[in-house]
Protein backbone atom coordinates (compact mmCIF):
# COMPACT_ATOMS: atom_id res chain seq x y z
CA UNK A 1 0.00 0.00 0.00
CA UNK A 2 2.89 2.18 0.92
CA UNK A 3 3.98 2.04 -2.81
CA UNK A 4 1.01 2.64 -4.16
CA UNK A 5 0.37 5.55 -2.44
CA UNK A 6 3.68 6.68 -3.41
CA UNK A 7 2.63 6.38 -7.32
CA UNK A 8 -0.26 8.27 -6.56
CA UNK A 9 2.50 11.02 -5.65
CA UNK A 10 4.58 9.86 -8.84
CA UNK A 11 1.58 10.25 -10.96
CA UNK A 12 0.31 14.19 -9.94
CA UNK A 13 4.06 14.81 -11.22
CA UNK A 14 5.16 16.85 -14.29
CA UNK A 15 8.15 14.10 -15.17
CA UNK A 16 7.16 11.57 -17.24
CA UNK A 17 9.62 9.38 -16.09
CA UNK A 18 8.49 9.30 -12.74
CA UNK A 19 4.42 8.98 -14.28
CA UNK A 20 5.42 6.19 -16.25
CA UNK A 21 7.64 3.99 -13.70
CA UNK A 22 4.01 4.74 -11.10
CA UNK A 23 1.72 3.56 -14.32
CA UNK A 24 3.31 0.65 -15.35
CA UNK A 25 3.45 -0.58 -10.93
CA UNK A 26 -0.68 0.72 -11.06
CA UNK A 27 -1.15 -1.01 -14.02
CA UNK A 28 0.22 -4.48 -12.30
CA UNK A 29 -1.36 -3.79 -9.38
CA UNK A 30 -5.14 -4.18 -10.90
CA UNK A 31 -3.34 -7.54 -13.21
CA UNK A 32 -3.47 -9.17 -9.69
CA UNK A 33 -6.20 -7.51 -7.31
CA UNK A 34 -9.36 -5.79 -7.59
CA UNK A 35 -8.72 -3.97 -3.69
CA UNK A 36 -9.85 -0.23 -4.15
CA UNK A 37 -6.60 2.01 -4.01
CA UNK A 38 -7.17 6.00 -4.39
CA UNK A 39 -5.83 6.52 -7.93
CA UNK A 40 -5.99 9.90 -10.21
CA UNK A 41 -7.65 8.76 -13.11
CA UNK A 42 -8.42 11.79 -14.75
CA UNK A 43 -4.49 12.23 -14.68
CA UNK A 44 -4.35 8.87 -16.59
CA UNK A 45 -6.92 9.58 -19.12
CA UNK A 46 -5.04 12.09 -19.96
CA UNK A 47 -1.76 11.01 -20.20
CA UNK A 48 -3.72 7.94 -22.07
CA UNK A 49 -4.61 10.61 -25.05
CA UNK A 50 -1.02 12.18 -25.39
CA UNK A 51 0.06 12.30 -28.83
CA UNK A 52 3.51 13.14 -28.27
CA UNK A 53 4.25 10.19 -26.39
CA UNK A 54 3.42 6.88 -27.56
CA UNK A 55 4.35 4.88 -24.88
CA UNK A 56 2.82 7.31 -22.16
CA UNK A 57 -0.13 7.05 -23.85
CA UNK A 58 -0.10 3.19 -24.04
CA UNK A 59 1.00 2.33 -20.79
CA UNK A 60 -1.94 4.99 -19.60
CA UNK A 61 -4.71 3.14 -21.85
CA UNK A 62 -3.38 -0.79 -20.65
CA UNK A 63 -3.51 0.40 -16.86
CA UNK A 64 -7.45 1.80 -17.14
CA UNK A 65 -7.73 -1.53 -19.12
CA UNK A 66 -6.93 -3.54 -16.50
CA UNK A 67 -8.65 -1.37 -13.94
CA UNK A 68 -12.12 -1.68 -15.78
CA UNK A 69 -11.87 -5.54 -15.48
CA UNK A 70 -11.86 -5.53 -11.69
CA UNK A 71 -15.69 -4.52 -11.20
CA UNK A 72 -18.10 -2.75 -11.45
CA UNK A 73 -16.99 -0.57 -8.74
CA UNK A 74 -13.81 0.39 -10.17
CA UNK A 75 -15.73 1.30 -13.53
CA UNK A 76 -17.75 3.71 -11.48
CA UNK A 77 -14.34 5.32 -9.90
CA UNK A 78 -13.44 5.92 -13.39
CA UNK A 79 -16.71 7.06 -15.06
CA UNK A 80 -16.74 9.87 -11.65
CA UNK A 81 -12.92 11.15 -12.83
CA UNK A 82 -13.67 11.67 -17.16
CA UNK A 83 -15.59 10.11 -20.10
CA UNK A 84 -14.04 6.72 -20.29
CA UNK A 85 -16.56 5.94 -22.65
CA UNK A 86 -15.79 8.43 -25.39
CA UNK A 87 -12.00 8.09 -24.41
CA UNK A 88 -12.00 4.49 -25.58
CA UNK A 89 -13.85 5.11 -28.48
CA UNK A 90 -11.28 7.84 -29.47
CA UNK A 91 -9.48 5.04 -29.93
CA UNK A 92 -11.06 3.59 -33.39
CA UNK A 93 -11.84 6.92 -34.31
CA UNK A 94 -8.53 8.31 -34.90
CA UNK A 95 -5.22 6.22 -36.46
CA UNK A 96 -3.97 4.57 -33.35
CA UNK A 97 -0.77 1.80 -33.13
CA UNK A 98 -2.93 -1.26 -33.40
CA UNK A 99 -1.57 -2.47 -29.57
CA UNK A 100 -3.65 0.80 -28.14
CA UNK A 101 -6.72 -0.49 -30.20
CA UNK A 102 -6.38 -3.87 -28.01
CA UNK A 103 -6.19 -2.10 -25.26
CA UNK A 104 -9.34 0.31 -25.88
CA UNK A 105 -11.22 -3.18 -27.41
CA UNK A 106 -10.67 -4.57 -23.69
CA UNK A 107 -11.85 -1.79 -21.69
CA UNK A 108 -14.88 -2.20 -24.05
CA UNK A 109 -15.32 -5.79 -23.58
CA UNK A 110 -14.34 -4.78 -19.67
CA UNK A 111 -17.28 -2.07 -19.09
CA UNK A 112 -19.90 -4.71 -21.37
CA UNK A 113 -19.12 -7.82 -19.56
CA UNK A 114 -19.55 -6.92 -16.11
CA UNK A 115 -20.66 -3.34 -15.84
CA UNK A 116 -24.08 -2.23 -14.51
CA UNK A 117 -27.39 -1.53 -16.96
CA UNK A 118 -26.71 2.18 -17.05
CA UNK A 119 -22.64 1.51 -17.55
CA UNK A 120 -24.15 -0.37 -20.51
CA UNK A 121 -26.05 2.09 -21.94
CA UNK A 122 -23.19 4.34 -22.03
CA UNK A 123 -20.76 2.18 -23.52
CA UNK A 124 -23.60 1.85 -26.30
CA UNK A 125 -24.44 5.40 -26.65
CA UNK A 126 -21.10 5.93 -27.39
CA UNK A 127 -21.09 4.07 -30.05
CA UNK A 128 -19.18 0.81 -28.98
CA UNK A 129 -20.76 -1.10 -31.35
CA UNK A 130 -20.16 0.74 -34.61
CA UNK A 131 -16.66 1.27 -33.20
CA UNK A 132 -15.80 -2.38 -32.78
CA UNK A 133 -17.20 -3.38 -36.21
CA UNK A 134 -15.43 -0.67 -38.21
CA UNK A 135 -12.27 -1.74 -36.62
CA UNK A 136 -12.46 -5.42 -37.59
CA UNK A 137 -13.24 -4.27 -41.57
CA UNK A 138 -9.87 -2.10 -41.12
CA UNK A 139 -7.72 -4.84 -39.97
CA UNK A 140 -9.12 -7.48 -41.72
CA UNK A 141 -8.42 -5.46 -44.90
CA UNK A 142 -5.44 -3.70 -43.78
CA UNK A 143 -3.64 -6.69 -41.79
CA UNK A 144 -4.68 -10.00 -42.51
CA UNK A 145 -2.29 -11.46 -39.89
CA UNK A 146 -3.52 -9.84 -37.09
CA UNK A 147 -5.91 -11.38 -35.47
CA UNK A 148 -5.47 -10.63 -31.77
CA UNK A 149 -7.78 -7.58 -31.84
CA UNK A 150 -10.22 -9.18 -34.50
CA UNK A 151 -10.81 -11.88 -32.10
CA UNK A 152 -11.46 -9.60 -28.43
CA UNK A 153 -13.98 -7.61 -30.77
CA UNK A 154 -15.56 -10.24 -31.99
CA UNK A 155 -15.82 -12.09 -28.07
CA UNK A 156 -17.13 -8.61 -26.59
CA UNK A 157 -19.80 -8.37 -29.52
CA UNK A 158 -20.53 -11.90 -29.05
CA UNK A 159 -21.03 -11.61 -24.85
CA UNK A 160 -22.98 -8.50 -26.21
CA UNK A 161 -25.52 -9.91 -28.02
CA UNK A 162 -26.35 -13.41 -27.10
CA UNK A 163 -25.75 -13.20 -23.50
CA UNK A 164 -26.03 -9.47 -21.87
CA UNK A 165 -28.61 -7.58 -23.87
CA UNK A 166 -30.65 -11.03 -23.24
CA UNK A 167 -30.23 -10.59 -19.37
CA UNK A 168 -30.88 -7.21 -19.27
CA UNK A 169 -34.06 -7.69 -20.69
CA UNK A 170 -34.79 -4.09 -21.68
CA UNK A 171 -36.63 -3.69 -25.28
CA UNK A 172 -35.65 -0.11 -26.21
CA UNK A 173 -31.56 -1.16 -25.71
CA UNK A 174 -31.97 -4.10 -27.48
CA UNK A 175 -33.04 -2.46 -30.18
CA UNK A 176 -30.64 0.32 -30.34
CA UNK A 177 -27.78 -2.40 -30.20
CA UNK A 178 -28.96 -3.70 -33.20
CA UNK A 179 -29.87 -1.18 -34.79
CA UNK A 180 -26.39 0.31 -34.67
CA UNK A 181 -25.11 -3.46 -35.53
CA UNK A 182 -26.95 -3.23 -38.73
CA UNK A 183 -25.77 0.25 -39.89
CA UNK A 184 -22.63 -0.68 -39.62
CA UNK A 185 -22.87 -3.96 -41.72
CA UNK A 186 -22.07 -6.11 -38.50
CA UNK A 187 -23.95 -8.97 -40.13
CA UNK A 188 -22.19 -8.83 -43.20
CA UNK A 189 -18.66 -8.54 -41.68
CA UNK A 190 -19.24 -11.74 -39.69
CA UNK A 191 -20.14 -13.38 -42.11
CA UNK A 192 -17.20 -13.06 -43.64
CA UNK A 193 -15.24 -14.11 -40.97
CA UNK A 194 -16.76 -17.57 -40.75
CA UNK A 195 -14.63 -18.07 -43.46
CA UNK A 196 -11.53 -16.45 -41.70
CA UNK A 197 -8.13 -18.63 -41.68
CA UNK A 198 -8.35 -18.60 -38.35
CA UNK A 199 -10.30 -21.03 -36.65
CA UNK A 200 -10.56 -18.83 -33.57
CA UNK A 201 -11.90 -16.31 -35.29
CA UNK A 202 -13.80 -18.22 -37.57
CA UNK A 203 -15.52 -20.33 -34.48
CA UNK A 204 -16.66 -16.99 -33.00
CA UNK A 205 -18.04 -15.66 -35.75
CA UNK A 206 -19.98 -19.13 -36.17
CA UNK A 207 -21.37 -19.01 -32.26
CA UNK A 208 -22.56 -15.01 -33.11
CA UNK A 209 -24.55 -15.98 -36.08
Amino acid sequence: KNVLQICQNFIRSDDKSLIKSAIRCVGRHFLYSTEYICIDFNKIMKCALSESDDELSYISLWLLSNALATNSETISLIENDGNIYDLLYSFFEKSRRLKCKYEAANGMYSIIRQGTKDQIKKAIKSNFISALIQSIEVEVEANGNEIGLTEKILKALNFLFNVKIIQLNDINLTNICWNQFYESCGDSIIENLVQSDSENISLIAQDFL
